[in-house]
């Protein structure tokens, strides 16, 4: 699904997810400081928990 909101779905897509884009693609600005001072924090989490 493209990031781009001018852009939709097609009518027949099946899935249904166009009706929650705005709840999957939305941007909160809210908490950016703070998620970018805590990076560090979930990039660990994510390599420790990185399985192939």
């Amino acid at each position: 699904m493209s990031t781009n909101q001018t852009v939709s779905l097609p009518a027949n897509e099946a899935s249904g997810i166009e009706k929650h884009r705005s709840e999957l693609m939305e941007y909160l600005t809210d908490t950016a400081k703070e998620d970018w001072k805590n990076r560090q924090d979930w990039q660990d989490i994510w390599s420790l928990n990185y399985k192939k």
